[in-house]
């Protein structure tokens, strides 16, 4: 179980990292193709490319939990959000935001099944 929790803790910060150098390096004046975005589309992406792969418990865990959620960013999505202009502005970057992610995901389940 403790060797669980640390690799989880392990691949967490791999891939906080991973978002870190990701959102300090795509910088742009638009509001909705940010490093958020790109890691969330990312993260979204290879989850569904990993859903469909029988890993172990243990792997998936590292892998899914671990690293993917490091990467991903929920909090960050809704900071940016929020500090939007207008309703309008707000309403379209959740938009973007959430629906990319779907899109995203299921992008990667399509790719996945297709080459496996």
């Amino acid at each position: 179980m403790m060797t669980t929790i640390l690799f989880v803790m392990i691949a967490t910060g791999l891939g906080s990292v991973l978002r870190y150098i990701i959102m300090q390096n795509w910088k742009t004046r638009a509001n909705y193709a940010n490093g958020v975005f790109v890691v969330n589309a990312v993260g979204s992406f290879l989850l569904g490319m990993l859903i469909s792969i029988p890993f172990s418990h243990e792997l998936a865990l590292y892998l899914e939990t671990g690293f993917l959620g490091g990467l991903t960013t929920f909090s960050s999505m809704m900071t940016e959000g929020i500090d939007q202009d207008n309703r309008t502005q707000k309403v379209l970057y959740f938009a973007i935001q959430m629906g990319g992610g779907v899109l995203f995901f299921y992008l990667g389940l399509f790719v996945s099944t297709a080459l496996g």
